[in-house]
């Protein structure tokens, strides 16, 4: 069958003597829990074995007409290449050499920040 081990953490201490009493009951009871085992015998019929051999092939059909459909779409001519992102925008100079504006802020509305 199988066997059961319990651990209680119980505490000495008066202020959790109710606590420490709901601990040992519960782990008592665990303690008359009888377990039984037994073994799936169910032989499955003609009729459930039939309906999952039509529920495989089902699958296969789906997968392999997926596969070819993936097959159709890589022989397809392939789309045209994007075309480049523009390099960032060098930062502003200022009068000041120690205070930037920002190559994100350059043009949204003259935030300056120091560098």
């Amino acid at each position: 069958n199988a066997r059961v081990a319990v651990m209680a953490h119980v505490n000495p201490a008066e202020s959790h003597h109710f606590e420490t009493l709901s601990t040992l009951r519960f782990v008592s009871m665990v303690k008359t829990v009888k377990t039984r085992s037994s073994k799936n015998e169910r032989l499955k019929g003609e009729d459930e074995m039939a309906e999952e051999a039509a529920a495989a092939a089902a699958i296969e059909a789906e997968a392999q007409r997926l596969l070819d459909k993936e097959h159709a779409l890589s022989l397809r001519a392939p789309a045209p290449p994007r075309a480049p992102s523009p390099p960032p925008a060098p930062p502003i100079a200022t009068a000041d050499a120690e205070t930037q504006m920002s190559p994100a802020r350059a043009t949204g509305g003259g935030l300056w920040e120091a560098k």
